[in-house]
């Protein structure tokens, strides 16, 4: 099993390292990288099966990393270990590709069983951060309904819309369209 810890701070990838040699995990390799963009380079070269990556980071961040490892290295799961709470990067993470979200506060048994989780093909939210990714995602199933409601406009409709957007008056574009003034 080879891992990839992608942090900015040597102390983090250190204490990380060390968690995952504990882990019970059987591990061949841990690389380490900077940035998302030196992650990258090492993936060109090396097989990882898991990286965790901080969100926050010079030159490449997690998510815009993990969205690049989701498209060229499916098969190489990303768990985001990260200080930061906030929903945006936890929903950006989950929506890049991300089978993991823990924050960096986590004690050493979360990341033991994140670890064990993700090497089985599982997914892990830090219990905090869950509820509020499905309340997320009710939010957006409701704001799909509601725009299911409204139907879309006909091609006659939208040829209108146009000519109205243009700021042509009615007897204008009733003449371009060869429709009476009164439809």
């Amino acid at each position: 099993y080879n891992i990839l810890i992608v942090d900015d701070s040597a102390t983090t990838r250190a204490v990380i390292a060390k968690t995952v040699d504990i882990a019970g995990v059987p591990i061949n390799t841990i690389f380490e990288a900077v940035n998302g963009k030196e992650a990258l380079q090492i993936l060109n070269d090396e097989w990882v099966d898991l990286i965790f990556s901080d969100i926050n980071m010079p030159v490449m961040d997690g998510v815009k990393a993990t969205q690049t490892l989701a498209k060229e290295y499916p098969d190489t799961r990303v768990i985001i270990l990260t200080m930061y709470r906030h929903d945006s990067y936890v929903f950006e993470a989950i929506k890049a590709g991300a089978r993991g979200y823990l924050l960096k506060d986590s004690d050493e048994n979360d990341l033991m069983d994140s670890i064990r989780a993700v090497h089985r093909g599982e997914a892990i939210i830090d219990a905090q951060m869950a509820a509020r990714v499905l309340d997320e995602f009710s939010r957006i199933s409701k704001e799909a309904e509601n725009k299911a409601k409204y139907r879309r406009l006909t091609p006659a409709e939208m040829d209108v819309l146009r000519l109205v957007a243009r700021g042509d008056d009615n007897k204008s574009i009733a003449k371009a369209l060869a429709i009476s003034e009164r439809t």
